[in-house]
């Protein structure tokens, strides 16, 4: 096959080519990208950082939140929750802003 190639220009390799049957990166994409699922799923479940395939960051807020208003409530059992616009952030063992 390469030596097949080697005796053609690039104009009679690209006529080949074009004139081959289409062919869709994206009928071959979405056949084997998120496949339908058949049973009730929650795909959205919070995963434990030892389960296989989870995702964790080593930090709780990004920068577009700098502005944002951050809510402290107790946590029954101890600690404390921060909270972002009605959303459940993270865990902390103790008050982060305990004399600020």
């Amino acid at each position: 096959e390469i030596e097949e190639l080697k005796s053609k220009t690039y104009a009679e390799w690209v006529r080949e080519q074009v004139a081959l049957p289409v062919t869709s990166h994206r009928e071959y994409f979405r056949k084997r990208v998120n496949p339908r699922v058949f049973a009730s799923v929650n795909p959205g479940r919070p995963r434990s950082p030892c389960e296989r395939l989870s995702r964790w960051r080593r930090f709780s807020f990004i920068f577009e939140d700098r502005a944002k208003e951050i809510v402290v409530s107790s946590v029954v059992g101890g600690g404390f929750q921060l909270s972002m616009d009605g959303f459940a952030i993270t865990q902390v063992s103790s008050d982060p802003f305990q004399g600020a």
